[in-house]
């Protein structure tokens, strides 16, 4: 909308129109130094019309407005084409990031699969988990309770002086178990 407005605006300045013809004020631009430069056109638009009415165009008064009146439409020109070239920059930078969102909308179907698997995983590791706690609890348990069936029958004997090793029966034992 702001860009037909400011080509229109730029159309009404470069076409052969009368000096005699105002300028119209849009409120869609929101540039105040067009929206003055366009009231200083306007007014000395105005101003030219009221002295034509006493005064010929050839009067060096007449002349001095037109000159102004051309300055304040270069000037105005000027604007307008930063303005244009401001709001296509606006409109390119605005067109990358829709392209960039939409890639990334593109993607969250698959990124949102891959978080369901790791879900999952995280699921059955941690019922893996609880399931192996369980399991040893249940043999604490049932270790803990359980009554051993081993008895002492006899006490152990040993005699008061240690044993020796004789080598002469190791070398018959060892030479007997080829």
């Amino acid at each position: 909308m702001q860009q037909s407005a400011l080509s229109n605006l730029e159309n009404n300045l470069t076409s052969d129109l009368n000096i005699s013809e105002l300028l119209p004020l849009n409120a869609i631009i929101e540039s105040t130094d067009l929206s003055d430069q366009i009231n200083q056109y306007n007014t000395l638009v105005q101003e030219r019309k009221k002295q034509l009415t006493t005064k010929q165009e050839s009067h060096p008064l007449i002349i001095q407005i037109n000159d102004k009146i051309a300055t304040s439409k270069a000037i105005i020109l000027s604007i307008l084409r930063n303005a244009k070239a401001n709001l296509d920059r606006s409109i390119r930078v605005l067109e990358n990031k829709n392209k960039e969102l939409q890639s990334k909308l593109r993607n969250i179907p698959s990124i949102e699969r891959d978080l369901i698997e790791i879900t999952r995983q995280k699921n059955i590791k941690e019922n893996l988990y609880l399931f192996l706690l369980q399991k040893r609890e249940e043999t604490a348990i049932s270790m803990a309770v359980t009554v051993s069936n081993a008895r002492v029958i006899d006490a152990a004997k040993a005699n008061s002086r240690p044993w020796n090793r004789n080598p002469i029966c190791i070398m018959l034992l060892l030479s007997s178990w080829d």
